[in-house]
């Protein structure tokens, strides 16, 4: 399984080709990136993925030194978890 990159999201496929994992995100406000969602369907296989999908938008977010808004409670987890790359 691979994640890869379409419009303003990241997604984790599944071996049968359904989206099982998918982080959400905008540009709605100059100079900032809004984490909008973060969806994680119950495989077991998809277990940790978000975790691993969520430093995907923040990459691209300091390549444009944009501040980044985590507006769900997985991204705001996220970066309390990991202080290191919080916004």
């Amino acid at each position: 399984m691979v994640a890869d990159f379409r419009g303003w999201n990241y997604h984790h496929k599944n071996k049968t080709g359904d989206i099982v994992t998918e982080i959400k995100f905008s540009f709605d406000t100059p100079g900032t990136m809004t984490i909008a969602r973060t969806t994680v369907e119950p495989e077991p296989q998809v277990k940790g993925i978000a975790k691993k999908l969520v430093p995907k938008p923040i990459s691209m977010a300091k390549t444009y030194d944009f501040k980044i808004i985590p507006d769900r409670s997985y991204a705001e987890a996220f970066f309390e978890a990991h202080k290191n790359i919080a916004p």
